[in-house]
């Protein structure tokens, strides 16, 4: 049997740290957050070597990691609210609040991505109660059912277009994914005779996941509890759609062609690789959906962000120097990935942004 690449024990290993440094308090409620931003803004230049072939092997041990992180992150959430409220001085309940965001993004958005993608009907309830912590439930429903069909396509919303803003972005395509998976599952169970007001429709379960989250630790805690729920959770949203962001800025797809590597911005480098259990191999989790994540490459020719998403989840927020980064880039992919009928579509959709618009766009300081 192959044996585990040391990169995915990273997020394990931050989630026990922060566990540790919640449980003894004080300071030291920032010690796994402190960890995390350091390995993931000041080493995450190391180049990724671990292949694919050495690793078709994991199976069990692979799938094992997946649950244990989950349960970890599960143990996290519980532990982080006890010792918040439970505290006697801000530092510590505020330790809890700022290191619960980055590592909600992490630590559910990652598993709970790798499981919606499972063909086991159990592996998606964990991963909407993952994204109903985030309080984000729905959105594995349009990530699964619609984004994987029309990724770079002009209609998709999670596609960020040239020039948008990150911040007009995440104002489109958060409503835009809970209306897809509602929308989804609306039809899906009117092909079967059902009405949207079912107990089978996956939207409504995430919801109730998410509500039953917050009337819980609301009774147990008091209404205080809130801040140390809802803030957390905004970040993790901002931190999952800054991903989503730049995972295909400014990339465009024929409508009735299938997707290609081309379409997706990936990087390759061993810690965020790890902690993203291998989604920085976008390309390649866009060509094999159900593929599972140690079997992803990011070898060959694949469109590629010079630094990894921690850093990038930064830039992202700095317009003028997120396009001053990603105009060569996208000068490259034009010319070297591009076919003649998505630089036509492109052209089309640069026509009818106003001049002032685009100018203000790309401005530079």
């Amino acid at each position: 049997m192959a044996r585990m690449p040391w990169k995915f024990f990273i997020l394990p290993t931050i989630q026990l740290l922060v566990i540790a440094g919640f449980l003894v308090g004080g300071w030291y409620t920032f010690l796994g957050l402190a960890v995390f931003l350091t390995m993931s803004l000041g080493f995450d230049f190391i180049e990724d070597r671990s292949g694919v072939d050495e690793m078709t092997d994991l199976g069990g041990p692979g799938r094992l990691l997946v649950y244990v992180i989950a349960a970890l992150q599960f143990a996290l959430v519980g532990i982080g609210l006890v010792v918040a409220m439970n505290s006697e001085t801000w530092a510590q309940t505020i330790g809890v609040a700022v290191t619960l965001g980055p590592i909600l993004a992490v630590g559910c958005g990652n598993p709970g991505h790798e499981l919606s993608h499972s063909h086991r009907a159990f592996d998606h309830e964990i991963a909407r109660v993952l994204f109903a912590i985030c309080l984000h439930p729905s959105v594995i429903i349009d990530h699964v059912y619609r984004h994987h069909v029309t990724v770079g396509m002009p209609d998709d919303e999670l596609t960020a277009r040239r020039g948008e803003r990150f911040n007009d972005y995440i104002l489109r395509s958060v409503p835009a994914q809970h209306a897809g998976g509602w929308t989804f599952e609306r039809e899906r169970l009117a092909r079967k005779g059902l009405p949207v007001w079912h107990w089978r429709n996956r939207a409504i379960r995430g919801y109730a996941m998410s509500l039953l989250y917050v009337v819980t630790a609301t009774v147990i805690f008091g209404p205080t509890v809130l801040s140390v729920i809802v803030l957390p959770a905004l970040y993790a949203i901002r931190g999952m759609e800054a991903f989503n962001y730049m995972a295909h800025y400014g990339v465009m797809r024929e409508p009735g062609t299938p997707p290609a590597a081309r379409h997706s911005w990936n990087t390759r480098f061993t810690i965020s690789s790890g902690f993203t259990l291998n989604l920085t191999s976008h390309s390649h989790h866009h060509l094999s959906p159900a593929r599972p994540y140690w079997a992803l490459d990011a070898t060959g020719d694949v469109p590629l962000l010079p630094y990894g998403p921690a850093v990038n989840s930064i830039l992202v927020g700095l317009p003028r120097v997120w396009f001053r980064l990603m105009e060569p880039r996208l000068e490259y992919w034009d010319r070297h990935f591009a076919t003649e009928g998505e630089l036509e579509l492109l052209r089309a959709r640069e026509a009818t942004v106003d001049e002032p618009e685009r100018r203000a766009a790309f401005a530079t300081n």
